[in-house]
């Protein structure tokens, strides 16, 4: 689906109704949502930032069975345990 105004609508509707969330299903999204939840992020008034500010939020989107993901979570053990 292609990210059009309905779209848009309903991307404001869902984050003006966050809320943090604690447990997580197993099963990833699909491709497609990511890719378009990406897109979105990219187009954003600001998403400039996130390419030249060192302080801004980055999530990282992997598969729970890689290798990767013990290694993310390496990472942000040790970044944690030295501030």
């Amino acid at each position: 689906m292609p990210i059009d105004v309905e779209c848009n609508k309903i991307i404001d509707q869902v984050i003006e109704s966050r809320r943090s969330v604690r447990k997580f299903k197993l099963e990833a999204p699909p491709k497609e949502l990511i890719e378009q939840v990406l897109q979105a992020g990219i187009l954003a008034p600001y998403s400039g930032v996130g390419v030249t500010r060192e302080d801004f939020r980055r999530f990282i989107v992997i598969p729970r069975e890689s290798k990767a993901t013990a290694q993310v979570a390496a990472i942000f053990k040790r970044t944690a345990e030295s501030s």
